[in-house]
């Protein structure tokens, strides 16, 4: 089976470079798509989800934050603004933040519509770090 070579790249460090993958699965703006062998060129707008590389039995899940998805030949570039693999995920800190953006959303009375959307972007992110550590 033909194989992809995989790069996720943030604007302050290299995720990981030159990884092969059969197949890898992205949250983007027009849904989830499964990039197979042989897919076309391709440039999209991520989400801020889960990534999922795949190369036979070998899986390796990324939470990814909003970015872009360049497929184009057998090359797969993933430019997001911030990346993390499960290891890097401190649980208790983010279930700690998570509650306290809640708490921070219960009184949004004084806060402009800009700050509240920014908490919700946070808590995204914050979402996918967790789905990301439970699996």
């Amino acid at each position: 089976m033909e194989k992809y070579i995989v790069d996720i790249l943030t604007p302050d460090k290299v995720v990981t470079k030159n990884i092969e993958a059969q197949n890898i699965t992205v949250s983007t703006v027009k849904g989830e798509v499964n990039v197979l062998a042989n897919h076309t060129h391709f440039i999209t707008n991520l989400l801020t989800g889960l990534l999922i590389v795949r190369n036979g039995s070998d899986v390796k899940h990324f939470s990814v934050e909003k970015g872009i998805c360049k497929i184009l030949g057998n090359k797969i570039t993933i430019l997001s603004s911030s990346t993390f693999s499960k290891g890097e995920i401190d649980v208790e800190a983010t279930s700690s933040e998570i509650e306290e953006i809640k708490s921070t959303l219960n009184k949004t009375d004084l806060m402009t519509d800009s700050a509240i959307d920014s908490l919700y972007s946070r808590l995204e992110v914050l979402d996918s770090h967790l789905r990301l550590s439970n699996l």
